[in-house]
């Protein structure tokens, strides 16, 4: 029989429900009022600059109508009212997909306070770390930061999870083999500046993007030399001069088409042969490195395709080798085996704990989509939701 309920019960429910629907739209402005950044006129203010904000950055990034979710979008909110506060923490962090491949991604929002970090934007920052080092996510910067902001200096450097941190997580994600891209499109000063030296691969925007310890005021006060912020840290210095960025782009769109452009070698599923499609790739990377015959060339491997982390590590090692074999095939005067540092690093794979696929990602073990909450596999008597605690 229908449950039903008397007047009063009625009226409650009604109440609550009025209740949520209340502060559910009042959660939506908030969201709209943060999304905003700095607000219209600092929105309107880059793009006089031939700049994108963070949002539009992002958006102009990412896979079209792929499935995206915001990171901590309310860190800030209501904090710092003194300075003028400091909407999403000064800095947007998504995760979606970039040319197919899920990453995390990080943009500095330049409306608010000129991307410059507060206490709360370090910490902001040090999670996305973490979050991509615990899901082994490639993570893309798209860097347009002031640097630390001066007035709270105190609270964002020296402690073991401040500002600081950052480097030191860059260092780890390079050793756990975690793929990071900078793209440098505004200002990127102080200890921000070794973010994109750190990264995998970086890009700057001509004559927008710039990357110094301090700028050219500064240079003047200190030791007297007129310089302007172009040569002393602009894109032509540091893509053909000081070799810090490996790219150069036009404006912000070229630059998100660059990040999608950076050399990616493919390899087919659990194959350590260089796939076809990717012999292309691995030829322009072989001339760009023929203009350096004196460099050291790090060739590293990284997977995660298989469940065991010692079979990544072996599968990625010859992966490497495979590229480097193609390069001393194509010119072995160029490409002698000294010039190489070949290695391969593994992550175990918890969807394919078992050996067994979950090719569309769903938490479901493809052969006969069994359910891992309700199987056991291997026949342990531990079922195979319970082997994958956090069902990831």
């Amino acid at each position: 029989m229908p449950e039903f309920k008397s007047k009063k019960e009625e009226l409650e429910f009604n109440k609550n429900e009025d209740f949520m629907k209340l502060q559910v739209s009042k959660l939506k402005t908030h969201l709209n009022k943060i999304e905003l950044g700095g607000g219209p006129k600092k929105i309107e203010s880059q793009h006089k600059k031939g700049k994108l904000t963070a949002r539009e950055r992002i958006d102009y990034l990412i896979d079209k109508g792929c499935r995206t979710i915001e990171l901590g979008a309310f860190a800030g909110f209501d904090m710092y009212a003194e300075y003028g506060g400091c909407p999403a923490g000064g800095v947007v962090i998504v995760i979606a997909y970039v040319g197919g491949t899920q990453c995390l991604i990080v943009a500095n929002d330049a409306t608010v306070k000129a991307g410059a970090w507060f206490p709360i934007t370090g910490k902001k920052n040090l999670r996305a770390q973490e979050i991509a080092m615990e899901n082994n996510l490639p993570i893309i910067y798209l860097v347009d930061s002031a640097g630390v902001f001066l007035p709270m200096q105190d609270e964002i450097f020296p402690d073991k999870e401040h500002f600081g941190r950052i480097f030191r997580n860059n260092a780890v994600m390079s050793s756990m083999g975690i793929t990071q891209i900078a793209a440098v499109m505004g200002s990127c000063v102080a200890g921000g500046a070794y973010l994109p030296i750190m990264s995998d691969e970086s890009l700057i925007v001509d004559k927008t993007g710039t990357i110094f310890l301090a700028g050219s005021y500064l240079v003047k006060a200190a030791v007297g030399e007129a310089i302007d912020n172009e040569t002393l840290g602009g894109a032509t210095t540091h893509c053909e001069i000081s070799g810090v960025c490996d790219y150069k782009a036009k404006d912000d769109k070229d630059a998100t088409i660059g990040t999608l452009k950076m050399p990616s070698i493919y390899f087919q599923e659990g194959k350590s042969a260089l796939d076809p499609n990717a012999e292309s790739v691995v030829d322009g990377i072989g001339d760009r490195l023929k203009s350096f015959p004196a460099l050291c060339v790090h060739v590293w491997g990284h997977t995660n395709s298989v469940g065991n982390a010692t079979a990544n590590k072996s599968l990625s090692e010859a992966r490497a080798k495979s590229i480097v074999a193609y390069l001393q095939k194509k010119d072995p005067s160029s490409f002698p085996a000294s010039r190489f540092d070949v290695r391969g690093f593994g992550a175990e794979n918890p969807v394919m704990k078992d050996g067994v696929e979950d090719k569309n990602h769903n938490g479901i073990v493809d052969p006969g989509e069994s359910n891992p909450l309700k199987t056991d596999s291997d026949g342990d008597g531990v079922l195979d939701g319970d082997e994958d605690k956090n069902h990831n």
